[in-house]
């Protein structure tokens, strides 16, 4: 910072914090050390009209902006567990020590949470322990994600030593995976819940009469086992069905999963298959073994994967037998987008 003539001699009053010190300078060459913390501040005078030089007097006060110090890195967190579930009521044992021995003062001492891109968390997944620095079977509930706990007080912290928190999402995987917009209806869908569990599954972006997806409703399925099913849906609208998971205790949070909810396509195959399975009344699928194809919108030509599930509309132009096809039919890829 820009300085101006420094201070020879003087009284200096520091407040940090709630301590003030009354420190004698005989000679200040610009900086001082605060003994209590160890820290180093910097202090100068600007020159006025009643005082050009800058050089402070016995009638005047010399105004300093408040200067910014960092804390000591000497506390440590350690918790128990370091891994759970999103949604999940996790009972976790928080330890706040110093690093060489001992542990910090209750008086002023925060744990916070902060996520892995060191960004306060807030909302229901925030977290906040004042005044305590062993804490056990604290119920807290998380999304999916990293997280950090830190430790802290007015003059010390926990940075380089704070503990990790690793929050996996449940999974959901549904059959069939894709719907056929226009011509899936009535579909009897069956989720799978990965790890296994009971709770309640949300399937946003489907109406209360099971027409999908319109975004801003949904609707709910017990999960038991890690199984649940929903009959009758009806693929109305292009778009995708995501899904938020609350176990059995816990609260609802987002879980890994998207049905996608696609255009079919007009395409010709023609070929030897290794498998057939009417899944609805309005869907077919199969699996290829040698089976090329002429897709019309957009045009492509290509060969089917080997053992690729490739749904297809019931109401085809052709031929499909249980070990050859060949026609026109409106399909859907396993992969699609």
């Amino acid at each position: 910072m820009n300085r101006y003539n420094l201070v020879k001699k003087g009284f200096v009053i520091i407040l940090f914090q709630l301590f003030i010190g009354l420190i004698v300078l005989p000679s200040f060459n610009g900086s001082i050390t605060s003994q209590r913390e160890n820290r180093e501040f910097f202090f100068s005078s600007q020159p006025s009209l009643s005082n050009p030089n800058g050089y402070v007097t016995n009638s005047e006060t010399v105004e300093h902006t408040k200067t910014p110090t960092e804390k000591n890195h000497t506390m440590q967190v350690n918790v128990t567990p370091t891994t759970g579930y999103a949604g999940d009521n996790i009972l976790y044992d928080i330890l706040i020590s110093l690093v060489d021995g001992g542990h910090p003062d209750k008086d002023g001492l925060h744990v916070r949470l902060y996520n892995e891109t060191g960004t306060l968390v807030i909302g229901d997944d925030a977290l906040d322990i004042a005044a305590d620095y062993t804490i056990s079977d604290y119920e807290h509930i998380l999304s999916g994600g990293t997280y950090h706990l830190y430790a802290y007080n007015d003059t010390h912290d926990s940075q380089g030593h704070n503990a990790t928190i690793v929050i996996l999402k449940y999974t959901v995987l549904s059959s069939p995976p894709i719907l056929v917009w226009k011509i899936d209806t009535s579909v009897n869908m069956t989720f799978h819940l990965i790890p296994p569990g009971n709770g309640t599954l949300e399937l946003q972006n489907v109406t209360y009469s099971l027409n999908a997806s319109y975004p801003g409703h949904s609707t709910y399925i017990a999960i038991e086992n890690g199984i649940g099913t929903l009959n009758g849906v009806n693929a109305t609208t292009q778009g995708n069905i995501t899904f938020n998971y609350e176990p059995d205790g816990g609260s609802f949070r987002p879980a890994d999963g998207v049905i996608h909810i696609v255009p079919p396509i007009l395409c010709f195959f023609s070929g030897l298959i290794s498998d057939v399975n009417d899944s609805s009344v309005h869907i077919i699928y199969f699996k290829a073994t040698f089976v090329y194809f002429a897709m019309l919108n957009p045009f492509e030509i290509g060969r089917v994967i080997p053992y690729e599930e490739i749904w297809i509309s019931s109401d085809y132009r052709g031929y499909i037998g249980p070990r050859f096809i060949f026609g026109f039919f409106k399909i859907a890829w396993t992969e699609y987008p």
